[in-house]
């Protein structure tokens, strides 16, 4: 099952060895005149990871992230290429 998040929090016990990650949503909270005028977090999961896995998870995380931001660096016009269409 897949769940959409839009916040987290992490902690680690005292010796480091294991960590945990809470994903969570922030909701708006609409009233019954449908002004929004609060935001609720709502807890999705939490995870307790190992140190091993979580090094993998970062290291995943960054590898992916450095893909996307040079796929992003290759879709913006380079010094000399024009702006507008000709």
């Amino acid at each position: 099952m897949v769940q959409y998040v839009n916040a987290f929090s992490c902690a680690k016990d005292n010796v480091n060895e294991d960590f945990i990650i809470n994903f969570m949503q922030n909701l708006p909270v609409i009233q019954k005149d449908g002004v929004q005028d609060d935001l609720a977090i709502e807890p999705v999961t939490s995870v307790i990871m190992g140190k091993s896995i979580v090094t993998k998870l970062v290291k995943a995380l960054e590898e992916l992230l450095e893909e996307q931001m040079a796929e992003d660096e290759d879709s913006l016009p380079q010094d000399g290429d024009s702006l507008q269409k000709e």
